[in-house]
């Protein structure tokens, strides 16, 4: 009796092929929140156009209370004036204590006078998520904390220099 072929068939080595390009892809994030060395540039989207990006690091440490059972962090950057400026807005989406990155995209040019500069305001909440869930109320704050900033925009094909935002958790 021949001995059977330990050689892998055609099928088995796409299977593998299939499964190394699954885990180089995840190796790359896939909420683009850090730029890649060769792409810091903002980029251009062409699907709406954008007129410009920042970058910002938001810094923050979790309280030193004792926390709930279930708690969520949420992590972002809105504009001071409000959203009927077209500003831009970020969300971190899935933030935990340390280095949040946040990267802002400009969807619509800023007024002349404002140059390159959106007043925002920065904030990093930790939700108390440990209670009954109750449909259209929002979770109550456990701690806080949030800064006025001045984020200064890049344009396109430009490399933004990156804001870091130090914020401290306060309970209320």
């Amino acid at each position: 009796m021949m001995p059977r072929s330990i050689a892998p068939t055609r099928a088995a080595r796409h299977l593998a092929l299939a499964a190394l390009l699954v885990l180089a892809a995840g190796c790359r994030s896939s909420t683009g929140d850090e730029p890649l060395a060769e792409s810091a540039a903002c980029p251009q989207t062409f699907e709406f156009g954008n007129h410009g990006c920042a970058r910002l690091v938001v810094v923050f440490e979790q309280p030193a209370a004792p926390l709930p059972s279930a708690y969520i962090y949420d992590v972002r950057a809105v504009s001071a004036r409000g959203r009927d400026q077209g500003a831009p807005e970020g969300l971190a989406p899935n933030p935990a204590p340390g280095a949040v990155p946040l990267q802002l995209t400009l969807w619509q040019r800023l007024p002349e006078a404002a140059g390159d500069t959106v007043s925002m305001w920065i904030t990093a909440r930790l939700f108390d998520a440990s209670g009954p869930a109750v449909t259209g109320a929002p979770l109550p704050v456990f701690a806080a904390d949030s800064a006025l900033r001045v984020v200064r925009f890049a344009p396109v094909g430009s490399v933004p220099a990156t804001d870091t935002v130090h914020l401290t958790l306060r309970r209320p």
